[in-house]
């Protein structure tokens, strides 16, 4: 959804996600919602349906008062397991022209303004093999250790993105 500005603004895009982690276990953190002490409790409630409550609130304020920029406000799913959800709005927004100059996303963080986001990836590594004899294993190619040497790699990129500079 987007409250359209009066023009000559930014837009801005108001992000947050509907899903939630799987429940898991209910003896252990209850599936039911409840009030406590005047707060509401339940799988989803912090993280992140009161961020998107407030999300809502806030497009509808900023259609009301009439800002120079729209303010883009995208619902969307699957954070909990790949993003693809952002992924998709962005592309469609992209799609249609929309450019994006700033973003809030209402993930819970402590009440802490969090400026950046490490991000992450996803990347598919194929690794193949040549079947050989084993009295003749110079003959054939050993996938698997190729994929040991893969994840040694992997482990020595972390620790170097872990011991560098933190951004901001």
């Amino acid at each position: 959804a987007t409250a359209r500005g009066t023009g000559g603004g930014r837009t801005i895009l108001l992000d947050g996600h509907l899903d939630t982690v799987p429940p898991g276990d209910p003896e252990r953190g209850g599936l039911l919602p409840r009030i406590e002490d005047g707060r509401l409790l339940g799988r989803g409630a912090f993280d992140m349906k009161a961020g998107l409550a407030a999300m809502m609130v806030a497009a509808d304020r900023a259609m009301r008062i009439g800002t120079r920029g729209d303010v883009v406000l995208a619902l969307v799913a699957d954070e909990e397991f790949g993003s693809r959800g952002t992924e998709e709005a962005l592309r469609e927004l992209s799609a249609s022209g929309t450019r994006i100059d700033g973003a809030v996303i209402s993930e819970p963080s402590q009440s802490e303004a969090i400026v950046a986001h490490r991000g992450f990836g996803w990347y598919e590594i194929r690794l193949r093999g040549r079947a050989a004899h084993g009295s003749m294993p110079e003959q054939g190619v050993d996938a698997i250790a190729h994929a040991g040497l893969v994840l040694r790699e992997l482990d020595a990129l972390a620790e170097r993105l872990a011991s560098g500079p933190r951004h901001p």
